[in-house]
């Protein structure tokens, strides 16, 4: 899953904004590097966010490695 996530993008360091949830929360989808992307909780749960604007805006980035297949 980890080259998964790197392969479309999302890498350490790269900011991303959660856009919606579906309303049992799976999936959730982000906006990176200007497209969008649908997470599974199953995947987004590997994933460690760091809030670098007001809780409002959502805005967080990716601030350590992905977890290893």
């Amino acid at each position: 899953m980890r080259r998964r996530l790197l392969e479309m993008g999302l890498l350490p360091g790269t900011e991303l904004a959660v856009v919606r949830r579906a309303p049992l929360g799976d999936p959730i989808e982000v906006r990176l590097r200007g497209y969008s992307l649908s997470l599974r909780k199953s995947e987004a749960s590997g994933i460690t966010v760091t809030l670098v604007a007001q809780p409002s805006s959502d805005h967080a980035h990716a601030s350590a490695p992905l977890p290893a297949e």
